[in-house]
């Protein structure tokens, strides 16, 4: 595995996820935790990653007004709760969408606190809803 450009790629797709493909995100945070010591599984996962890419190069997102949504805002959010059967972390995200267009996205490894499983949701919808308040500030100035 030392003649495969795996740090390479994989720091070229997280360029790729952070600007214009929200749609890699997560898989490749996924895969970046494998850096320091990643396996053929993992370079086999990124050569199916950049087979996706080419795939689906023409994909982007549109900014139109969604028919699903009467708001102007969309938002989503979740925790999976002990999601990673290794170390039992939990991932937590939101995505916050204008029309049908994504404007803003979040996902975050966050360590086991068995305890405090609701406060991991809550602290989700607050980061969620702090994003909210800011993009609202944006389309529609205070008065």
């Amino acid at each position: 595995m030392k003649s495969v450009p795996y740090l390479a790629a994989v720091g070229a797709l997280m360029y790729l996820a952070t600007t214009t493909r929200p749609d890699i995100a997560y898989t490749v945070g996924y895969l970046a935790r494998f850096n320091s010591n990643p396996g053929l599984a993992h370079w086999q996962a990124v050569k199916h990653l950049l087979h996706y890419l080419k795939g689906t190069a023409d994909f982007g997102i549109t900014y139109a007004p969604d028919p699903h949504f009467s708001e102007l805002f969309s938002t989503f959010s979740d925790v999976d709760h002990g999601g990673c059967k290794d170390t039992r972390c939990s991932t937590g995200g939101y995505l916050i969408k204008i029309g049908s267009g994504v404007v803003s996205w979040s996902s975050k490894l966050v360590m086991p606190v068995f305890a405090l499983l609701t406060l991991l949701t809550l602290s989700a919808y607050c980061n969620l809803m702090y994003v909210l308040i800011g993009m609202q500030t944006l389309v529609q100035p205070p008065i």
